[in-house]
């Protein structure tokens, strides 16, 4: 039988696809052989009946390393997996270190501000100005660093592509997607800030100055 397979990965998921030849067994003998049984019910019951047909042939074959093809596949993408769960992890503490950075800095410059934002009420500006005044600066700063970690991310794509599997480094949607997901995380954690500016008393502001 001579045919054409589709391409696929022997080992690793993160192994290139190479060309590959299968030779007849007739032609090419070898002493070592995987046989796959396809089934239609639950596979972990099918260990002895393959066992016993396999020994019904020649009882002095060797069978060993049975396992059904979700055990194979398991661990064949257990440490892709783990290097994912790794990089989710670390991902996500960024992401709330960051939150946190934002939150503190804003609640810093809010506190400062405190004057100058009772006089600006009591010359007249809405309290939303003030949010959105305080939101525009988070969002400005917010920006610039989020170009600066796409930059760096985009320089340090191969090492980054050498943990990653069925997506690349630099793929624009995953890059949009992280950069809207900080973007988001910082308006945020803003927002408790820039309400508390809006709510400034002036005249208690301007009594205790």
């Amino acid at each position: 039988m001579v045919g054409v397979v589709r391409d696929f990965r022997e080992h690793q998921v993160q192994e290139p696809v190479v060309p590959v030849i299968y030779l007849s067994q007739r032609r090419n003998p070898s002493r070592l052989l995987n046989v796959i049984v396809s089934t239609e019910g639950p596979a972990a019951g099918l260990a002895n009946v393959v066992q016993r047909e396999i020994r019904a042939v020649d009882g002095d074959l060797g069978i060993y390393d049975i396992k059904t093809m979700d055990a194979i596949l398991s661990d064949v993408v257990a440490l892709p997996r783990f290097n994912a769960l790794l990089i989710w992890v670390f991902a996500s503490l960024a992401l709330a270190l960051a939150a946190v950075g934002v939150h503190g800095v804003t609640s810093h410059l809010v506190a400062r501000r405190t004057r100058e934002f009772a006089i600006r009420i009591a010359m007249g500006a809405h309290p939303a100005d003030l949010l959105r005044s305080v939101a525009a600066e988070t969002a400005f700063v917010s920006a610039a660093g989020i170009l600066l970690g796409l930059a760096g991310s985009l320089l340090l794509a191969r090492t980054i592509a050498g943990v990653l599997h069925g997506v690349a480094a630099t793929d624009p949607l995953v890059l949009i997607g992280a950069a809207g997901a900080v973007f988001a995380a910082a308006l945020t954690a803003c927002y408790r800030p820039a309400r508390h500016a809006m709510r400034v008393d002036p005249m208690r502001v301007l009594r205790a100055e």
